[in-house]
């Protein structure tokens, strides 16, 4: 399957939907994880707007001077949602970049 969706999870949000119409059945790729300065906080992916499943991409904590981006790539066939559609919850200084197929 191709990344055909983009979506940009801004910091310090809170159930931020992938895609304009998230739901059961979308697909993430990819997440690039962008800390904008040495105290990033945590950034989750959640599974329909409350769990049952709660991925946690990054627990937050200090990353030096090391300022550069990182790559979670979710394999071939990426990972589904079967709640609902995807939700993320970012913390202070950090962004987050999502590519897959999402409902837009």
């Amino acid at each position: 399957m191709k990344c055909r969706d983009y979506t940009l999870i801004a910091k310090s949000q809170t159930g931020a939907a992938l895609g304009r119409a998230s739901a059961t059945g979308d697909v993430v790729k990819c997440a690039v994880i962008v800390p904008e300065t040495t105290a990033p906080g945590v950034v989750s992916l959640i599974d329909g707007s409350s769990g049952p499943v709660t991925l946690t991409l990054y627990t937050g904590g200090t990353v030096g001077a090391d300022l550069r981006p990182w790559v979670i790539d979710f394999g071939e066939e990426g990972v589904i949602s079967r709640v609902g559609g995807w939700t993320v919850t970012t913390g202070d200084n950090v962004h987050v970049i999502f590519s897959g197929a999402f409902k837009l």
